[in-house]
């Protein structure tokens, strides 16, 4: 298991510095999550500078991809994952379950996502299906609950091949942004 860990440890830091280091050629989608750029922002005389962060910039097209990255990360280290087996498992209503699905191509899992049923979800449906993910659909009405039922029924039936991402307790959610976020913005700011 150490050496496992080990290994998993070296492929973070090469991930990490590849994305800082922005060589030009990525070794993979999730190579190129971060880096986001600032933009200045109008603002009155005499107020404070304005910059907003442009996430939509990552390659899932959101800040979320930050935080599927980091869950992903933070399970492999932990030894919680096994390419090629591992399905992850979450509920969404729609950006997570983009990056997920994405992250999980790009690391060699499997991915399975509840969604409520809604219109203005079919572009982030045909997404996540792109990068080879599975959507399951839970009737508006049911709210949050019906999303988190179906991922739990999924993660369920598929046994220990699944993980479950959990979202909205991983503590791996926001220390993506206090690892990245902060960090960039802190920098691109000048301190």
């Amino acid at each position: 298991m150490d050496a496992r860990l080990r290994e998993l440890e070296e492929e973070n830091a090469r991930l990490r510095a590849a994305a800082a280091a922005r060589d030009g050629i990525a070794g993979s989608i999730a190579d190129l999550v971060g880096r986001t750029p600032l933009l200045r922002v109008s603002s009155p005389p005499g107020a404070a500078e304005l910059v907003a962060k442009l996430e939509f910039l990552n390659p899932g097209g959101s800040v979320k991809d930050r935080a599927a990255l980091e869950i992903v990360l933070d399970a492999e280290r932990r030894g919680k994952l096994v390419r090629g087996s591992s399905i992850l498992v979450d509920a969404t209503s729609g950006n997570t379950g983009v990056a997920l699905a994405m992250v999980a191509a790009a690391r060699g899992y499997g991915c399975v996502v509840a969604m409520p049923r809604l219109g203005p979800n079919m572009e982030r449906y045909a997404l996540i299906r792109a990068y080879g993910g599975v959507v399951l659909l839970s009737e508006p009405g049911e709210g949050s609950e019906g999303m988190l039922r179906l991922a739990a029924a999924a993660a369920a039936r598929l046994g220990d091949r699944a993980y479950a991402c959990s979202q909205f307790t991983n503590p791996a959610n926001a220390d993506a942004h206090v690892k990245t976020t902060g960090p960039e913005l802190w920098a691109q700011c000048g301190g």
